[in-house]
């Protein structure tokens, strides 16, 4: 009985485990939600299907790391002024829409004014913000405070 459990096993680990292995193009993340996505909007409910769904396919200006640290995604670089007042963020060249239009900065301050209407999150940097503005590759906000208290809780980048 045992010869005939190890035989059964051993073909097991024959069939799922390829001698080759994948190629780094025949890889595939196959995901098995715990709930139908119904909604795509992040912005519009809290599903946590949503929200995964959200996190796994849109882009944003920043995310965070494997320690929780926000790291530049969509950003190419940024500066903060010596007061803590004026970010400057540069996007990444190349970024497109699904539909093979270049995203400007232009395209992420609407982006930005829904996020803070709607999230938590962004409730709370707009009380921060005077303006955000952009030109050409370049998004500018100033702050009518400090936004370092943000930082500790990783909500905006540290200044370097």
């Amino acid at each position: 009985m045992a010869i005939a459990c190890l035989r059964i096993a051993l073909l097991l680990l024959a069939v799922l485990v390829p001698l080759g292995g994948p190629k780094a193009a025949d890889k595939v993340l196959r995901v098995v939600p715990h709930a139908d996505l119904k909604v795509l909007d992040p912005h519009t409910n809290t599903a946590t299907i949503t929200l995964m769904h959200g996190h796994m396919i849109y882009d944003t200006l920043f995310s965070w790391d494997s320690q929780l640290r926000p790291k530049p995604q969509m950003v190419e670089s940024y500066q903060v002024s010596a007061d803590r007042l004026v970010y400057t963020f540069t996007l990444r060249p190349g970024l497109k829409f699904h539909d093979g239009q270049p995203v400007t900065t232009r395209d992420v301050i609407p982006s930005l004014r829904r996020w803070m209407v709607r999230d938590t999150i962004g409730q709370a940097l707009a009380t921060f913000l005077d303006t955000i503005e952009a030109s050409d590759d370049i998004l500018s906000s100033s702050a009518s405070r400090n936004l370092s208290p943000l930082s500790k809780w990783r909500l905006v980048p540290s200044p370097r």
